[in-house]
């Protein structure tokens, strides 16, 4: 009897402690996102990879009528002088067209109204549940819905329209591979692009509302370029700002422009934080206004821990060993700082901040977790 009690109270005790225990992503938010995963994402990139190469092979083996028909019948002065950016166009739609061919939804699965209006309307959520006024938060929910999302397949770069071919080729890659999107202006409308590799890359999740849930952050993030740079985020953002250059100056790679200033005023002086801080404002903003979303969709959703850690992997997975060229922060610094410090997401997963003392920043300015 004595030792069938025992077993009982040493299981309620191991049950006890188990769920008494701190989401792994709360205990090592680096060793969740990357390191759990690493050997998963290999296999997946060997698969990719491979997919890739062939439908870039049949692209560029389809692309010479489509060049050959541009060079004939474009003989005007923007399209003279345009000729590498309309190329580029031209072996990335016929890459979307090898992919869409071989790929049953590629676009269609991510790029429809339904999945645009779900992310629009959880950023708009984040707008109203931010302290900024009345005005601010209304001018920022116009520029949210003014956003159009595209792949390459819409694009129409025939008649005259004016894109910065520059932000094509760094972010898509010199063949439109590399897995992202970017954010651009083009005359007065505001686009977000996905480049074709990430939608290849998307193909391979097989759940639908997983491929679209997947790319929650980076959508997020590259409508809120748009927010960032409307005329209504003037100095609105300044004691984010303030907060990140005071708790984590340090942790920001200064760009050329900045070493020649942190050279003259000292690295460690506060005037170099925060004039390096706000050269990296423009990428840790839309971080924030991203983070701000998952936190929301999670909360919406009721997802338990188990799904909020695997929704956060699939979300930030490809920041794992990045590095901070001047802009972007270091993956490691989004993952646990960013991320790990976000109050919505901490508070979701219940996580033990007893011995975080440093401030997490908001919008709002600095909160200690």
């Amino acid at each position: 009897m004595k030792i069938i009690i025992f077993f009982l109270l040493s299981n309620l005790f191991v049950s006890l402690n188990a769920f008494s225990q701190e989401p792994s992503f709360c205990v090592d938010p680096i060793k969740t996102i990357c390191k759990d995963t690493k050997v998963r994402k290999a296999k997946d990139d060997e698969v990719l990879n491979k997919l890739k190469a062939e439908i870039l092979k049949e692209a560029n083996k389809n692309i010479g009528p489509a060049l050959s028909n541009l060079d004939k019948l474009y003989t005007d002065d923007w399209h003279t002088k345009n000729r590498d950016i309309l190329r580029y166009m031209i072996l990335n739609k016929e890459i979307m067209k090898s992919a869409n061919s071989r790929i049953r939804g590629l676009e269609t699965s991510v790029i429809n109204d339904k999945n645009i209006s779900m992310v629009k309307n959880f950023f708009k959520i984040a707008i109203d549940e931010s302290k900024f006024d009345l005005t601010t938060r209304l001018a920022f929910k116009k520029t949210v819905d003014s956003v159009n999302i595209i792949s390459f397949s819409k694009i129409d770069f025939i008649n005259g329209v004016k894109y910065d071919f520059k932000k094509f080729k760094d972010n898509c890659g010199a063949d439109g591979m590399i897995q992202n999107a970017f954010s651009q202006k083009v005359d007065k409308h505001k686009i977000v692009i996905i480049c074709p590799g990430k939608l290849i890359n998307l193909s391979q999740i097989s759940n639908v509302q997983e491929r679209v849930n997947s790319i929650l952050f980076t959508l997020s993030h590259e409508i809120a370029h748009h927010v960032e740079k409307s005329d209504a985020a003037a100095k609105v953002f300044n004691p984010y700002i303030n907060c990140l250059a005071k708790h984590y100056g340090n942790d920001f790679f200064p760009n050329d422009e900045d070493s020649i200033y942190c050279k003259n005023v000292g690295r460690k002086s506060d005037e170099c934080k925060r004039k390096v801080t706000q050269s990296h404002s423009i990428e840790l903003i839309p971080d924030q206004w991203a983070i701000k979303v998952l936190a929301i969709f999670a909360e919406r959703n009721r997802l338990s821990v188990v799904r909020t850690t695997s929704f956060l992997q699939s979300n930030l997975l490809n920041f794992c060993g990045t590095a901070d060229g001047g802009r972007h922060p270091t993956g490691n610094f989004r993952i646990a700082n960013l991320l790990r410090m976000d109050p919505g997401i901490s508070d979701y997963l219940s996580c033990n901040n007893s011995k975080i003392l440093i401030p997490s920043c908001t919008f709002d300015g600095a909160v200690n977790l």
